[in-house]
């Protein structure tokens, strides 16, 4: 009888889900409801509501929380719209009429989750909020540091069974600074996917409820361990091809979130609404509103595009808002915007190599998509038989934050040894140092600006001069009083003044009053012109100070930069960089069964191309080198320049003996060379192999030696043959 009972028990623990979705009106939430959803394998770890902004977020928040069991984790994110899709339902888009009270539920099970942690921050957004901008982005962004530094985890993280679900208030004007922290922390080395929470008038508040209580301007992230035999991907689509236009951000406010002026292709700043119209041909907002409908923006990292959506275009301001900051320096690409169901349905299946079907997801669509593609939504039925939990947001997040994106996690059962491939999970490692490395890059850009602001700053001066000495110009009779034109720039200077136009066209007005003047004339303008370069000279004492703390600011992110750039000779990554990425790979395991083989060449006779031949002939050579390299070695291996003349080559899923067999393929070509070129060294390398599991448990210290022994002995056999080869002859 005990033994009948248990093979019932565990029959039923086999046929229950892992996953569970409830799509209901609030009206209909009951005991049962709730009940009917954490009917899982081995009971609820965690239930996710979306939640339409007409609910009472705070009332069905506390009841869901009485009726779950004991230690279910819970939280709840306010919505611009609701997705679903379940057993029964076609579309995972349901209708999205305002004033709707409409919640999804979706429960994991305890047996797919073995942890799970969530955890909130308020964010300092107090001036945001009334359209301010009184912090730096570095003082906003290091004040969330510190708040994710002192914010205890519970959990080890790893990047191949942990992903961090983020969400924000969609109204708090952070994602960027949270993202930017969140690296800068140093504490979370796993993929951060989510979005912002909405409402239906993109007015008001848009909340989140962690489980214990409503809140707004905060972060609150949910980290996610899942057991073995699950597995994560990360999918990302956007309905946008790239066209051949970009801008370079010269002015803005990253922090309001508005561009006003960009470079164009002479170097030149100018008003970024202008450009616009030129690009797309139009002369009023009007036409320009209606063209660019069809357009977006973009940036790109690493290959990869991530949107930049206009919010609006303020002509009387001169300023192009967006949905997410774009800072200055950075290069704005101009998208096209693609046919919806096209697109999806090509990102799905690139996302799908050699991958099995996923049994579940949670999706973050920008609302943006839903109102574009409103016509197309009821055709799309490419997540049959997924269950799916999600909402319309008012922002992304995939690694960093992105508009009219569809970002998302999905969840699948592998067996251990069968295939699984996913960028993101396989290779987190390198798309973490280049996220990491994407805020740092900015940041340098605006530096770069500010200094080429300031030789402006100087032009404008020596021109001020010139006239002082009685260059002619055609004179203006409506004399102008300086002071007070430049008095605001003087007293509260900043970069962007010094660039207006009204300051440029007031000083061309000045120089005109040098024209054919009488003596009296010209002495009442010489006393101008001297007040002027008196004034102009107090704001180049600010720059020169401010020039000495930002040159200190670039040399120390110069150093740090060095640790995610790539070697400037060759084009592959700098030893720093690699360090870190194969730190990351030894403890990160790319997947089940993965194989890692390390290579250590170190070249010979360089010095002798160097010494003899020229620093250009040594370069040329290295470079020779490195690209016989990067034709045999595949995009998700690595090169790293570790020395002045050695390499390491990290080789996934490729053994011992074919990365010897490759190498030994690499010489003879070298070989090859040498009888054309006959330039009178040898180019060659000797190489030292190693091919590593995870079972090895070796340090990185502990592989470099074993393929520096490794590299010695073959030099030293090459030594021994190339003595015989010469005793020959």
């Amino acid at each position: 009888m005990l033994k009948n009972q248990f093979d019932e028990t565990s029959l039923e623990r086999q046929t229950l889900d892992d996953v569970r979705v409830e799509y209901l009106d609030q009206s209909e939430l009951n005991r049962k409801s709730v009940a009917n959803v954490c009917n899982l394998a081995d009971g609820v770890a965690l239930l996710i509501a979306f939640i339409s902004s007409a609910c009472d977020m705070s009332k069905v928040g506390e009841f869901i929380k009485r009726c779950l069991p004991v230690n279910t984790k819970f939280m709840m994110i306010s919505t611009a719209g609701e997705l679903c899709h379940f057993e029964g339902k076609t579309s995972i888009y349901p209708p999205n009429q305002v004033g709707r009270k409409k919640i999804v539920l979706q429960a994991f099970s305890n047996r797919m989750i073995t942890d799970c942690q969530i955890f909130t921050i308020d964010l300092p957004n107090d001036d945001l909020l009334k359209n301010e901008s009184v912090m730096t982005p570095k003082e906003r962004t290091d004040i969330i540091v510190e708040k994710l530094k002192k914010q205890p985890v519970s959990m080890s993280i790893n990047a191949q069974d942990t992903v961090a679900l983020a969400y924000i208030d969609g109204m708090a004007k952070c994602e960027t600074f949270v993202m930017q922290a969140v690296y800068d922390s140093q504490k979370f080395p796993c993929i951060f996917v989510g979005g912002s929470s909405g409402n239906d008038e993109a007015l008001g508040s848009a909340y989140l409820y962690d489980g214990e209580r409503l809140i707004e301007n905060h972060l609150m992230v949910c980290l996610l361990k899942i057991n073995s035999g699950y597995k994560f991907g990360m999918f990302k689509s956007q309905g946008f091809c790239r066209t051949e236009n970009s801008f370079i951000i010269a002015d803005g406010n990253p922090s309001l979130r508005y561009v006003s002026k960009v470079l164009d292709e002479q170097g030149r700043f100018v008003d970024f609404i202008d450009a616009l119209k030129l690009k797309f041909s139009c002369k009023t907002i009007e036409e320009l509103e209606k063209i660019i409908y069809n357009y977006s923006f973009a940036i790109d990292v690493n290959g990869e595009i991530f949107a930049r959506t206009i919010l609006k275009i303020d002509e009387i301001q001169n300023r192009v808002y967006f949905y997410c900051d774009i800072g200055i320096g950075e290069k704005l690409l101009v998208i096209h915007r693609a046919s919806f169901l096209e697109t999806l349905q090509r990102d799905w299946d690139a996302f799908m190599k050699n991958k099995p079907k996923p049994f579940a997801g949670i999706l973050n669509d920008c609302i943006t998509r839903r109102v574009v593609n409103s016509e197309e939504l009821h055709k799309m039925n490419l997540f049959k038989d997924i269950t799916i939990g999600g909402f319309s947001c008012f922002g992304e997040f995939m690694g960093i934050p992105l508009n009219d994106t569809l970002t998302s996690v999905f969840f699948f059962k592998v067996d251990k040894n069968a295939s699984y491939e996913d960028k993101y999970y396989d290779y987190f490692p390198i798309y973490y140092a280049e996220f990491k490395g994407y805020f740092l890059l900015r940041r340098l850009k605006q530096v770069q600006i500010v200094n080429n602001l300031e030789k402006k700053v100087l032009e404008i001066l020596n021109e001020y001069r010139r006239a002082k000495k009685g260059e002619k110009s055609e004179q203006n009779k409506n004399q102008m009083n300086i002071d007070m034109i430049f008095s605001s720039l003087i007293t509260d200077f900043n970069y962007d003044k010094v660039l207006e136009r009204q300051y440029q066209d007031n000083r061309k007005v000045i120089l005109d009053t040098f024209g054919e003047a009488s003596d009296e004339e010209k002495k009442v303008s010489y006393g101008e012109i001297g007040t002027l370069i008196s004034y102009m000279q107090m704001a180049l004492d600010k720059l020169s100070s401010q020039r000495k703390r930002l040159e200190k600011k670039v040399q120390i992110m110069e150093e740090s930069m060095s640790r995610y750039t790539k070697d400037e000779l060759t084009d592959v990554y700098t030893r720093r960089l690699g360090y870190e990425i194969i730190h990351q790979l030894l403890n990160n395991p790319i997947s089940q069964g993965t194989i890692l083989t390390f290579a250590f060449i170190d070249l010979d006779n360089l010095k002798i191309a160097n010494d003899y031949y020229g620093h250009e002939e040594g370069d040329e050579y290295l470079r020779t080198v490195v690209g016989l390299l990067k034709e045999k070695t595949q995009p998700q291996d690595i090169i790293c320049r570790y020395g002045g003349d050695e390499f390491i080559i990290v080789f996934s899923n490729r053994n011992e003996k074919k990365v010897i067999t490759l190498l030994e393929r690499i010489n003879k070509n070298l070989n090859s060379l040498n009888k054309t070129e006959k330039d009178g060294y040898q180019r060659s390398f000797a190489f030292g192999v190693l091919e590593y599991t995870y079972r090895d448990e070796l340090t990185f210290d502990e592989i470099m030696q074993i393929l520096d022994a490794r590299m010695y002995q073959h030099k030293s056999k090459n030594k021994i043959l190339n003595k015989k080869k010469m005793h020959r002859v």
